[in-house]
């Protein structure tokens, strides 16, 4: 819907008034079916920028008419103020109009005038049509079952694609291309008035929507021109496979390897001669208990599975080495200390032998190679 003003004194007959009140409804859908014949192509919509006062349009229309005759050629057959614009100028053909369309916009006085169609001017909005589906009518009145009454029938929520007329009078059956199905009603009430005493008679029609689709499923882009340059070809398109592989054999079977052997194109036997080839002999299999030279690990170490987390190659025992003591803790519970040694008896010592000097171990005779053990000496503390 557009919204734009509209002043309708300029086209109201002489004696006439418009009414105003009613609660009248903002606005009423019409949906028209079929492309209707282009009778009106030498009709143009001219407007003035900046717009005129109400006052000066029968005198502008005057003025802009005898501009673009002299400027442009042309001739203007009629013309009448217009809600879309200044006026619509009616022109001796299309192609006239279609010189004013090319050199819009165009200079006039203090503005500028703009050319369009009659019908691409400012009330021109898209309308997008959501659904296309089936609508079927019951208890249609039989002598209202026409092509006409039936597209007024759809009108106010879609456009009437086909009527399928068949030799069922009790139902109605029709293609439309509906704006959107929540306008689509449960029921229409199709009225018949009368100018004699307003008297008139009313029918109430049940609708119901069969199923549809969406319109904006567009069809797949064209094909390219085939290598061999036939696009129709007598036996199809050639199938470029193997002809011993089974169709839809992939679904019989699991795992990566079928579909590996499918895109290779071969067949179940061609398959176990190349895993055949592929295998590791039998006799390379017999030597694979082997340790490449080294001795067999003894019954208890097998028997323990201690053989199996061994690695050959780096079963070398590491040499141990004796690390001096630096320095020595005391704890503060206590007057003893006792130092653990590597290799060697260990050594207890006392306070009172540290602060004497003493450091001949408590434990039995040492051997020579701990005898030569070196305790740096500490510093009085005082506990």
């Amino acid at each position: 819907m557009a919204n734009f003003p509209c002043n309708p004194m300029l086209y109201v007959p002489m004696g006439q008034h418009v009414e105003q009140g009613w609660l009248r409804p903002a606005r009423c859908r019409v949906a028209l079916g079929g492309e209707p014949p282009r009778r009106h192509e030498q009709y143009a919509i001219i407007s003035l920028l900046p717009e005129p006062l109400q006052a000066q349009v029968p005198d502008l229309i005057r003025d802009v008419t005898e501009a673009i005759e002299d400027d442009f050629l042309v001739r203007v057959v009629s013309a009448f103020p217009s809600p879309l614009g200044l006026g619509l100028f009616q022109l001796e053909s299309p192609v006239q109009r279609q010189v004013l369309l090319d050199a819009s916009p165009i200079p006039f006085a203090h503005g500028h005038l703009t050319v369009q169609k009659h019908d691409e001017a400012r009330n021109l909005r898209v309308c997008n049509c959501l659904r296309q589906c089936w609508v079927m009518f019951l208890a249609f009145p039989l002598d209202y079952q026409t092509l006409e009454f039936i597209k007024a029938s759809v009108a106010p929520f879609g456009r009437l694609l086909h009527w399928y007329e068949g030799p069922n009078k009790s139902r109605v059956f029709s293609q439309c291309l509906v704006l959107s199905p929540e306008r689509v009603p449960r029921s229409i009430v199709i009225s018949q008035g009368s100018v004699l005493g307003g008297n008139g008679r009313s029918w109430s029609v049940p609708v119901f929507i069969l199923g549809g689709h969406f319109p904006d499923a567009f069809p797949a882009d064209e094909d390219p021109v085939p290598a061999d340059g036939n696009p129709h070809p007598v036996h199809g398109q050639v199938q470029q496979g193997n002809i011993n592989i089974e169709q839809h054999w992939h679904h019989d079977f699991v795992g990566a390897a079928n579909a590996v052997q499918g895109d290779a194109g071969i067949n179940n036997a061609q398959a176990d001669v190349a895993a055949e080839d592929l295998a590791v002999p039998n006799d390379q299999l017999a030597g694979e208990g082997q340790n490449d030279g080294w001795p067999e690990w003894p019954d208890w170490m097998q028997e323990d599975g201690v053989a199996d987390n061994m690695d050959m190659d780096n079963n070398v025992q590491d040499e141990l080495q004796e690390q001096l003591q630096e320095s020595i803790s005391f704890d503060q519970s206590g007057s003893t200390a006792e130092y653990l040694r590597a290799t060697g008896p260990d050594i207890a010592l006392s306070i009172e032998d540290v602060l004497q000097g003493r450091y001949a171990p408590t434990s039995p005779p040492v051997e020579p190679a701990a005898a030569d053990l070196k305790v740096q000496s500490l510093p009085c503390v005082a506990f």
